[in-house]
This record gives C-alpha cells, sequence and structure tokens, in this order.
C-alpha cells in the first residue's frame, strides 16, 4: 500500500518537474492566421483572430482557460489620431519621426523609443516641445514611443519604421 502511495507521489514531482519546465524554456505563441483584432463597445470587448485552426476552451468554476493563440492588447498603447496634446509624424516612417507636445509651453519632454518586445534602445530629454528622432539606423518593424511630458503625463504610442 504503502508502495503505491511512493509511486504515486514520484510520479507526481515528475510530472510537476516536467510541466514547470516547459513554462520555462521560453517559447512563444506563433501561428499563421489570415486576420485579427480587437473590438471595443460600452459593454466590453472581444479579440478575434481569423483562420486560427486549434482552439480549446476549459471552463471551470474560479477561471476559464481558453488554449491557442490569443491577441494581445495594451490599453495604454495609443494611436497618434487619439490625443490632440501629442503630434508625431510621419507615422510610418522611414527617417526623421517628429515629436511635439502642444498643450504646454517650455516644460520639456522625456522620450524613449522600444522594440516590440521591451528593449530600450533609446532615451533623450527634450527642453523643447518639439524634437526629431533619426530612426534611419533602425530595422523596419514596429515599435513603441513612450513620451512624458509636464513631469507626470505619460503616453505611449507604436510607431511603425519602414
Amino acid at each position: 500500500m504503502s508502495n503505491c502511495i511512493i509511486k504515486k507521489s514520484i510520479l507526481k514531482l515528475v510530472l510537476s518537474l516536467i510541466l514547470g519546465s516547459i513554462q520555462f524554456t521560453g517559447y512563444t505563441q506563433v501561428a499563421v492566421v489570415s486576420a485579427g483584432g480587437n473590438i471595443l463597445s460600452s459593454s466590453g470587448s472581444i479579440s478575434y483572430t481569423i483562420g486560427q485552426i486549434d482552439y480549446t476552451s476549459i471552463p471551470g468554476s474560479f477561471i476559464s482557460l481558453y488554449l491557442g493563440v490569443q491577441q494581445v492588447y495594451d490599453p495604454y498603447i495609443i494611436s497618434v489620431d487619439e490625443t490632440t496634446d501629442i503630434s508625431i509624424w510621419p507615422n510610418p516612417v522611414s527617417t526623421t519621426l517628429n515629436i511635439e507636445v502642444k498643450s504646454v509651453k517650455n516644460l520639456g519632454m522625456l522620450y524613449q523609443l522600444y522594440t516590440i518586445d521591451g528593449k530600450l534602445l533609446l532615451s533623450k530629454q527634450s527642453s523643447d516641445n518639439r524634437t526629431s528622432i533619426n530612426v534611419m539606423n533602425y530595422a523596419q518593424a514596429t515599435y513603441v514611443l513612450m513620451v512624458r511630458y509636464a513631469n507626470k503625463k505619460t503616453l505611449k504610442f507604436k510607431i511603425i519604421k519602414n
């Protein structure tokens, strides 16, 4: 009887180690799909993927698991059109990205450019309300530009480098 309990305990330990090591392998979700996006309304939001071939739902009493490719939504990244305080142009950009803070005069700004996976590429302060960033030597990709101005307000923008 105790031999069976020991075997079950060892099996649980081995399975826990295997499943735990899978979590730290660093693989990310990869899928080729036709399209996808997010729909927002006053009653909630939904993310969708068109062309996804595999999806599983496991409902539970405390949590529900949705296995498959999920769309990441960051509510803190806004498009340039959603704010009137800052102008960023051109976007997409190929050589020079311009930033202008319109609402506050002579307080300057801190701007930081990140890769989409969070690596800091550039961090500079400007005492002016208008500045330019040379992006010519950066690879064609999507970047995140974080602008902090008036010593408190921080906004993030998705920047596309062509």
